[in-house]
């Protein structure tokens, strides 16, 4: 695989989703490698595995993203095993399903109004 991204390191979470898996074999099929991460490590895994099984190259990790913490690990790990990251895509749920709560909107942000 070859292209456009050839060599660049994409991080990617969410990794497990539809989407983002869609993303990975894209971005791969430029050449891109992928980094991804999910909450769910088998859903993370079977993403990482499509990527390579379509001859890419990629590699995962099952993290929390809800912490700080968690988001350093994730780049911890990029950068231990590539050396750089060149380009994030942000695909990780910001609520958790079955909370009950909508989300909450930023202090002090003015709602938006449709003409």
């Amino acid at each position: 695989m070859t292209g456009r991204l050839q060599d660049r390191v994409v991080l990617i979470t969410g990794s497990g989703g539809d989407i983002a898996k869609a993303t990975a074999l894209t971005l791969a099929r430029e050449g891109a490698r992928i980094v991804g991460t999910d909450i769910d490590a088998a859903l993370a895994e079977a993403t990482t595995t499509a990527v390579r099984n379509a001859g890419g190259e990629a590699a995962s990790i099952a993290l929390d993203l809800s912490d700080d913490a968690g988001a350093q690990e994730f780049s911890r790990f990029a950068l231990e095993r590539y050396g750089r990251i060149d380009a994030i895509v942000n695909n990780a749920k910001a609520a958790r399903a079955g909370s009950g709560s909508p989300p909450r909107p930023t202090p002090g942000a003015s709602p938006s109004t449709a003409t």
